[in-house]
């Protein structure tokens, strides 16, 4: 059943190629996506040398920053991109385990998943060493699973609420408000010494570990440093945190249909 998804997907692609406006949004996708993937690939791929004393914490910041991406900007473009609007195919007779599976293949085919896929591999040339490179791999593969089931689960959740202006509007208001926030932080961070900031970084990264894509980066780190056992308990929780997410998934009800449009 998935397939039907996926073929779905690639053929709204195709017939948004084929229409000016369309092509014109993946021709810009794929421009904002190609300096993410360079900077992304080359900060993983660099992170784990001997000179670089941040590789565990790059790992897991940058994989959770990642799963940030992927949960916020679908919300923010909703109703942009036909595909990420679950309750369309609410009326069809499909179970809810085929729909999310369906969902969650057709989510893995489009510029942002293969964009993501590029970044997270450079860990791959980064921290792999011989049997680590499978850990890696597995590490890279969950994150990634983690990433496009939560953004559906998110989506799925706030269908309905997504329709209405005023809930746009406000969570445009909050995300540029969280930015805004980040630059701050930054901002503060830049005028502490150096190592009063690595200590904050350090703590940081050290709490966000713990969550699940903090762990899928964690896995990364540890496979590096040659810690198998710990690296492959860590992709296992995320493993199981992935298949939680997918079987909490609500299917759309057609009571979704409807909407607020103002």
């Amino acid at each position: 059943m998935a397939r039907y998804f996926v073929r779905l997907k690639l053929r709204l692609i195709l017939n948004a190629l084929r229409s000016g406006r369309g092509a014109v949004g993946l021709v810009a996708g794929f421009l904002f996506a190609v300096p993410f993937v360079i900077a992304g690939f080359g900060i993983f791929a660099f992170a784990a040398r001997d000179e670089v004393a941040w590789a565990r914490e790059i790992a897991v910041v940058g994989f959770t920053l990642l799963f940030l991406g992927w949960v916020l900007l679908p919300v923010i473009g909703f109703g942009s991109d036909e595909t990420l609007d679950p309750s369309r195919l609410a009326l069809l007779p499909l179970t809810r385990s085929r729909m999310v599976a369906g969902l969650t293949a057709a989510s893995c085919v489009g510029i942002p998943p293969l964009a993501t896929l590029a970044v997270l591999s450079g860990t791959v040339v980064g921290y792999a060493r011989g049997a680590a490179t499978v850990v890696v791999a597995a590490a890279v593969a969950v994150e990634l699973l983690l990433c496009v089931v939560a953004s559906r689960a998110v989506v799925t959740a706030l269908s309905r609420r997504l329709r209405s202006r005023k809930s746009r509007d406000a969570i445009i208001v909050g995300v540029t408000l969280f930015a805004l926030s980040l630059q701050a932080i930054s901002f503060m961070q830049g005028n502490l010494p150096a190592a009063v900031s690595g200590a904050v970084v350090r703590r940081v990264a050290g709490v966000l570990a713990w969550t699940p894509p903090g762990l899928a980066g964690r896995a990364v780190a540890e496979a590096g440093d040659g810690r198998l056992p710990a690296a492959l308990a860590a992709v296992g929780a995320v493993a199981l945190a992935v298949l939680a997410l997918a079987g909490h998934a609500r299917a759309p009800e057609p009571g979704s249909l409807g909407g607020d449009s103002a």
